[in-house]
């Protein structure tokens, strides 16, 4: 089902992506929405094509408001291969502002964050933070007395969406903590929670009972995915979500 819904707030989270708040235009409750799913948005374009697109949802369960988060995907090469910037994206960053309208679907999907003791692991790359705000977001409101350790890769801390959000969720859950890693760091120096480089897993605890969420490019959950293997934690204890083209087949446990 296909409802329309006013951007109630456009806000710049990078110079690449936009977060949009969304809500009824008579101010009713959406429908309900669980930590961890997303919507699909359906956009009429300029030549009248009409495209479909899906974006986590990063307010759930807020029912007064939700909100995604897009980012604009430009024109590029893989395997020298010519890739055309992203239409939907692109369009929406152009085009869509506060007062307009959007037409998105009900929520969807399988990743959820279900209310579970065991200790948790968030982890993430890029765009893919967007569904892990949702869930600390639920985490947050419910105040959350579960183990949970939040770990974010990004290029730099100004290509970082929500990085302020995320840094304020945590803070908000005292039994969370975060660690992000950038490309760039520019002057900055590394430090126990801001480091330099590539997501490296090596000196953070891990306990087998972890229940894992996965969020970014199929090659980064592969590393992540595989580190975990290497540490005991069950395949089935790992939930994943691909941003990205889902060409990610997750390799069999170490012997």
């Amino acid at each position: 089902m296909w409802r329309d819904l006013v951007v109630c707030e456009r806000v710049q989270q990078s110079p690449d992506t936009v977060a949009y708040g969304l809500a009824r235009p008579d101010g009713t409750a959406l429908p309900k929405a669980l930590p961890g799913q997303y919507i699909s948005v359906q956009v009429r374009l300029a030549d009248g094509a009409r495209q479909i697109r899906q974006y986590s949802l990063t307010r759930a369960p807020r029912q007064e408001q939700w909100g995604i988060t897009v980012k604009a995907v430009p024109a590029g090469t893989i395997a020298g291969v010519g890739i055309p910037a992203g239409e939907l994206s692109n369009s929406l960053h152009q085009n869509v502002f506060e007062g307009d309208y959007l037409s998105c679907s009900l929520p969807y999907g399988d990743l959820i964050l279900h209310d579970r003791p065991d200790p948790l692991l968030l982890v993430s790359a890029g765009i893919g933070c967007t569904p892990i705000i949702g869930m600390l977001h639920y985490l947050a409101r419910t105040n959350s007395d579960r183990d949970i350790t939040v770990l974010h890769a990004d290029q730099s801390p100004g290509r970082h969406a929500h990085r302020r959000e995320l840094s304020d969720l945590v803070e908000q859950t005292p039994s969370a903590r975060l660690i992000h890693w950038y490309e760039d760091l520019g002057v900055r120096s590394s430090t126990g929670t801001v480091r330099r480089g590539l997501i490296d897993l090596d000196d953070i605890p891990i306990d087998p009972r972890v229940r894992a969420y996965l969020c970014g490019p199929p090659v980064f959950m592969d590393v992540v995915r595989q580190h975990l293997v290497n540490r005991h934690v069950p395949q089935a204890h790992v939930s994943y979500e691909v941003f990205g083209p889902d060409t990610w087949t997750p390799t069999a446990p170490a012997a």
